[in-house]
């Protein structure tokens, strides 16, 4: 572990090894800049490797996971980020690599560990694991060993050339727009007190997390926009508010008029609901009748309900946000606005993840497609008709032709 800290009017570096005896020690020194005191930090570690004073050479992977990660929650990263890296180095890396040294370890030894979690990789069911999850634990692992690498403990990264199974990128399955009207028309005549929130949805294509992050103070009824700022995650199982993943993900849209009419009438609920109560009004859109914002479960318990009410076939939320920009697109709404609203970084990551999925689009393509080109044949066809003075002229020329065979 090392790190380089502002002190006074230079820079402060320092950095953890373990000595000979296997003791924890440590090596510090100051420069006037940032980068002289990170080229004297690497200095100093390449010469306490080379004159054998570093007893890292023997340190094992595991021990050298925890002092790395112990560096990797003060990056300043987000709660559910840090938690699933975390998981990952306590399920899939330390039981399986944590004995190796980190010297010894070698790019067979990786791609053995990576074949070993396709074969019983999942600690529950001693399965293998799904392409996903190996390339994400790959990723920890070779972040890990690149900051190794970098502080001279290994002379290169065992991660880099070893091949990772592929993500087979499945067909994406959306509701048409007939069926998220009618789980819309069925929720809101059957009195869900949910429709204000499935309205939302299908309004926005807003995530999930979005939605049970949302706060009243964020909707705005006069502009009839509302701005994503938050979003709900599942921290150590427990739910927490987090920062968007991306910057993207910051946005404000506008919503419909119906939409902010039914989000209006909500509030208006829980605001009686809240002084049946005797308490304050809950800040959540999307809460429980206590003013508690609503938890994944329940949520998923909601929306199961509706779906088998409404008759649709079954599906995630995710699926009404799919079907969001998968009708804007079809609809010749610009990429790069879909792409605004649902929080994607630009147009192209839109295009690749929906354009597959364009049914009615590619219909109406090709039905362009195919009367533009008859319309073509048909013009080319009336400039072959001949006139009436080629029809004469065309007679004359048969007849002399017929007259020389004659002579």
């Amino acid at each position: 572990m090392s790190n380089i800290k502002r002190r006074g009017d230079g820079y402060q570096w320092r950095y953890f090894y373990r000595d000979g005896s296997g003791r924890r020690s440590s090596k510090s020194g100051t420069e006037p800049t940032r980068r002289a005191a990170a080229d004297a930090m690497a200095a100093s570690k390449a010469e306490t490797i080379r004159t054998g004073r570093n007893a890292n050479t023997t340190i094992t992977l595991g021990d050298y996971a925890a002092e790395w990660f112990e560096t990797y929650t003060t990056l300043g990263l987000r709660a559910s980020t840090v938690e699933a890296t975390r998981v990952i180095i306590r399920a899939y890396i330390v039981p399986r690599l944590g004995s190796v040294r980190l010297t010894d370890l070698k790019t067979r030894d990786v791609t053995r560990w990576v074949g070993d979690l396709g074969r019983d990789g999942c600690r529950k069911s001693k399965s293998g694991l799904g392409a996903k999850t190996i390339r994400n634990a790959h990723g920890v692992l070779a972040a890990m060993l690149e900051d190794a690498a970098s502080s001279d403990l290994i002379a290169r990264n065992p991660c880099d050339g070893v091949r990772l199974p592929r993500v087979e990128r499945s067909s994406k399955r959306v509701w048409d727009r007939w069926q998220l009207a009618t789980f819309l028309v069925a929720a809101r005549d059957a009195g869900d007190p949910m429709y204000p929130i499935w309205r939302l949805i299908a309004d926005t294509g807003m995530r999930r997390g979005e939605v049970l992050g949302l706060r009243w103070a964020e909707v705005d009824v006069i502009a009839t926009e509302i701005a994503i700022t938050r979003t709900r995650v599942t921290v150590g199982g427990r739910m927490a508010d987090s920062e968007p993943k991306t910057r993207a993900g910051r946005r404000v849209i506008t919503v419909a008029a119906e939409t902010v009419e039914a989000l209006t009438q909500l509030r208006e609920r829980q605001e009686l609901i809240a002084a049946r109560l005797e308490m304050p009004p809950t800040a959540y859109v999307c809460a429980m009748d206590d003013g508690r914002p609503m938890d994944r479960n329940a949520f998923a318990r909601r929306w199961r309900k509706a779906v088998d009410r409404a008759g649709v076939p079954a599906a995630s939320v995710h699926r009404a946000r799919h079907t969001v920009p998968t009708v804007q697109l079809e609809d010749a709404v610009p990429a790069h606005i879909v792409a605004g609203r649902m929080g994607h970084a630009n147009g192209a990551v839109t295009m690749r993840l929906y354009a597959e999925y364009l049914p009615r689009a590619d219909r109406d393509a090709a039905k362009r497609h195919g009367d533009a080109l008859a319309d073509a044949m048909r013009e080319m066809c009336a400039e072959c008709v001949p006139t009436t003075s080629d029809c004469a002229t065309l007679a004359d020329t048969e007849r002399k032709s017929v007259k020389a065979q004659a002579q």
